[in-house]
């Protein structure tokens, strides 16, 4: 027995909660007394703060208590409360009573307490119920082993389990690459040992991360593998390293602490290996917006672009497809075959799209009902998608590689289909079990026979009235009180009653009797309702078996409908958007003609196009002013990579891809202040990873390497940067910079060559073309940047005579020349900004006495005014439009 803590008071029931609460000391603790769930003590104080409750107190009859804090909420309503302490980061433990008050006094006497016990511990990485998980995002369980038994492991096992849908995978990763292997996956929890934890502070929320260093054991993992799996020798799985073993093992022996030993039907483990899909560091991720975006709106992600799915599980796979696209070319080849099918066919895309339409996640009803959390709806869903099968079945026919391979993952739930199809009422059925007449009438006699006491109690009554009075010939009356319940009534007159009739009461006018059928009738109508939902309970319960049976052929299925629904996804996508097929070879090509960027061009309707074309060992320096497309431009061509590597059609005229073994984008400007990281620092932390790990097959995005430093530092930086990644790495390289000096390395390396985004300049204004050009740009035009962006015109105008200034300065004596720069210069009163002399209009309104004129003077001077601002704008702007578009178009 646990030691009471002193905030609780000596109770029985306080001494249960005790025990209960030692058990899981890092989850608030809901312990069921009545219709309520309630907290104690700290769990209490939590939990009133996150979902705005009263706290209270409960008191003893010691005197001094002050009492123990407490709250608690409905159990039919626990389900929103639990999903707010879980949305603020909490475990929460479940206590449920166990024993009826009767069968607690039989066992223990009348004192005796209800046995708690708790059911099921909710963590972020373990839920399966549809009110606390995205439809199209998981939420997966990760546990973190080291390979080696250092006090600082290098080589670790990445592992993960969907609890809601049974699948598993693995990866091996470095220390050194973590932080980009935990990014690619949506993690919702990460089970550690004390040994890893210190390698995933400030990568993983401390809210995410559990510390169960006994689930690493080798013989206790290799024991939840074989009980999760039925399979006597670990190996068998793929798993043949002891390191992958732990992995998996402590994962399976984590999702049974929080489930109570219940796990659904798990996938075998995935392995995962490096060189098969596209390295994307964490830095890479955030600039290309692969899933998430900034603003968190999702349609300005390249996934809100794709996602045209028609299933949840669907989209859950494109995410995953997006997230890890590949790096080998014949799957590649094989999912774009599938694509191309769709395009090419539009009849049989529709049919595909219409025949997924009444599918549901069949994934996750599954896991749903093998946990026993299932509901009479799942069962409904798992009935739909089985009469949806043939359709679908028939829109794929006559296919080849990927859509006939999964065409034949769609059978083998005819039998499950037909039986729930014979077994089920029709929808809507129920939320809950206990709500019932979810079995269709005519699926089993006995709950018929049960459903038609309670439907027809009246007329089963009658009939018995009937019966007995034609067999006895009385006039004999069926009555009804609560003392003696069904009774037949005769008057005092009546002459001999049948032997079977039982002799009940006598009153001063009638006599009153029982029979055997009267007896046994009013029993089973007394406890029809009762017994009629044990019988669907029971009948449940064999459905649910039923779906144990067919879970692996349901399983692959799930898999079919999601991966169908991807390829139709992508071709419906590429058919909107005028997408085409890239041209994926094994290569350090990369060639893209009129080349647009899929997500800004979704919404920008004269989007410019603009191409590329690079080899292993090119780099394009691009120079020009801010807000000319710079940045847009090096996210479209990685997007581009990343869209034909999972593959997709891409937003091009045409497009060849050599495969890319990983992507490296560094745009943008951030801190990590709370790792002590300046915007430098995280800058040079990116470009070390860059340099270090970048092959001759990547593709690698730069912009504006060396701006957070000093000019020179910078400078030196950047071009030393340049050398190494022409001279050493020798990947295909964009590299976007403000420093002009660079562009002489085009006369100086081979593959160095100089590209600008075009501008022009009009009449002192700015006007971005957007195209991206052959030669080095004459300047960056900050200022002009920074009057477009409103920068006070005082404040431009002595930043341009400051800018005249040094540049002359410059052309004359170099660096030296600048800092000699008469000083006088540097401290004058600022230029004022020019004052436009008043316009004819204006003079006009001063000149006016407007309190002396009349109401006819007043309009008639209204219409000269106005004619003679129309006749003052209209030429000058028609001149100023057609000399514009001339230059423009040059």
């Amino acid at each position: 027995m646990s030691t009471l803590p002193a905030t609780l008071p000596d109770t029985p029931i306080m001494r249960q909660y005790a025990e209960l609460k030692a058990q899981y000391p890092h989850a608030l603790l809901l312990f069921r007394m009545g219709d309520f769930y309630e907290l104690f003590a700290d769990d209490a104080v939590v939990a009133s703060h996150v979902l705005q409750i009263t706290l209270t107190r409960r008191r003893t009859a010691k005197e001094g208590d002050d009492g123990t804090p407490m709250c608690g909420v409905p159990y039919h309503a626990a389900e929103g409360y639990i999903g707010k302490l879980l949305q603020a980061g909490h475990r929460v433990a479940l206590a449920e009573q166990v024993e009826t008050p009767a069968e607690a006094k039989q066992r223990g006497g009348s004192g005796a307490l209800m046995a708690r016990k708790v059911v099921r511990l909710f963590t972020p990485g373990t839920l399966t119920e549809e009110a606390y998980l995205e439809a199209k995002r998981p939420s997966l369980l990760a546990v973190l082993s080291a390979e080696d038994n250092g006090p600082q492991p290098q080589r670790l096992v990445l592992a993960w389990l969907d609890l809601s849908t049974g699948e598993v995978g693995l990866r091996g990763v470095g220390a050194a690459q973590l932080a980009h292997s935990l990014a690619a996956l949506p993690i919702g929890e990460l089970v550690v040992t004390p040994t890893v934890a210190p390698l995933v502070e400030g990568v993983v929320s401390r809210q995410l991360l559990a510390v169960q260093p006994q689930l690493f054991a080798l013989s206790t993992a290799q024991a939840a593998l074989k009980r999760a799996y039925g399979v006597a020798d670990p190996s068998g799985l793929g798993l043949a390293e002891p390191a992958r073993q732990v992995a998996v093992g402590a994962l399976v022996g984590y999702a049974e602490l929080t489930q109570m030993g219940a796990l659904p039907r798990l996938r075998p483990p995935h392995l995962q290996l490096a060189s098969t899909h596209l390295q994307l560091d964490a830095a890479t991720r955030q600039s290309l917006n692969l899933t998430t975006s900034p603003s968190g709106q999702r349609r300005e992600t390249l996934l809100g672009v794709l996602d045209d799915t028609i299933t949840a599980a669907g989209g859950r796979l494109l995410a995953r497809w997006v997230s890890e696209p590949l790096a080998q070319v014949a799957p590649i080849l094989a999912r774009q075959a599938a694509v191309t099918t769709l395009v090419q066919q539009p009849t049989r895309r529709q049919q595909l799209r219409q025949g997924l339409a009444p599918t549901g996640d069949v994934a996750r009803a599954v896991s749903r009902l093998l946990l026993g959390r299932g509901s009479p709806r799942d069962l409904a869903l798992l009935r739909a998608t089985g009469q949806a099968l043939p359709a679908l079945q028939a829109a794929v026919a006559d296919c080849d590689g990927l859509l006939a391979t999964h065409r034949a993952n769609l059978g083998g739930l005819e039998p499950l289909t037909a039986e729930l199809s014979q077994a089920l009422a029709a929808d809507p059925l129920p939320a809950l079990v206990r709500d019932g007449n979810f079995i269709a009438d005519g699926y089993d006699a006995e709950l018929d026979r049960l459903r038609t006491l309670q439907r027809d109690a009246q007329q089963l009554l009658a009939a018995l009235e009937a019966t007995e009075v034609a067999q006895s010939g009385l006039n004999a009356k069926l009555r009804y009180n609560q003392v003696w319940g069904y009774y037949l009534e005769v008057p005092k007159s009546a002459g001999a009653v049948p032997p079977h009739w039982v002799h009940r009461q006598t009153t001063t006018t009638s006599h009153r009797y029982s029979t055997p059928a009267l007896l046994q009738l009013e029993r089973e109508l007394g406890s029809a309702a009762a017994q009629a939902q044990a019988r669907e309970e029971a009948l449940l319960a064999t459905l649910v078996a039923l779906v144990q049976t067919h879970s692996v052929a349901l399983l692959n299925v799930s898999e079919a409908l999601a991966t169908l629904d991807v390829l139709q996804a992508l071709a419906t996508v590429a058919v909107q958007h005028g997408w085409v097929a890239p041209v994926v070879v094994d290569s350090g090509q990369l060639v893209l003609q009129e080349a647009k960027h899929p997500v800004v061009a979704a919404t920008v309707a004269d989007f410019v196009p603009n191409s590329v074309q690079l080899t292993s060992g090119d780099l394009w320096l691009l120079t020009g002013p801010n807000m000319a497309g710079k940045s847009t431009f090096l996210r479209q061509t990685a997007l581009l990579v990343v869209l034909a590597q999972l593959g997709s059609y891409v937003p091009a005229r045409a497009a060849t891809v050599g495969v890319a073994d990983a992507i490296y984008c560094r745009v943008g400007a951030a801190d990590n202040l709370a790792a002590g990281q300046s915007t430098f620092m995280v800058e040079m932390l990116e470009t070390a990873n860059i340099l270090n790990r970048a092959t001759a097959r990547s593709l690698i995005i730069l912009d504006e390497l060396g701006r957070g430093t000093a000019t020179y530092d910078g400078l030196a930086l950047a071009w030393a940067c340049v050398e190494d990644l022409v001279q050493r790495v020798q990947g295909r390289t964009l590299f976007a910079t403000h420093y002009h000096e660079l562009t002489a390395l085009a006369e100086q390396l081979p593959g160095v060559s100089n590209h600008q985004l075009a501008v022009k300049v009009w009449q002192g204004e700015l006007v971005f073309l957007h195209a991206v050009q052959p030669g080095a740009a004459q300047g960056s035009y900050g200022v002009q940047v920074a009057k477009l962006a409103g920068v006070p015109t005082a404040v431009v105008a002595r930043a341009q005579s400051l800018l005249q200034g040094f540049e002359a300065a410059a052309k004359a004596g170099g660096k030296q020349a600048v800092a000699r720069l008469d000083s006088l210069s540097l401290f004058a009163a600022p230029v004022a900004a020019p004052v436009a002399a008043p316009s004819a209009v204006e003079s006009a309104l001063r000149a006016t006495d407007v309190d002396g004129l009349s109401p006819r003077e007043a309009l008639t001077l209204l219409y000269q005014l106005k004619g003679q601002l129309t006749a003052s704008n209209a030429p000058k702007q028609t001149a100023a439009s057609v000399t514009t578009e001339q230059n423009l178009l040059n």
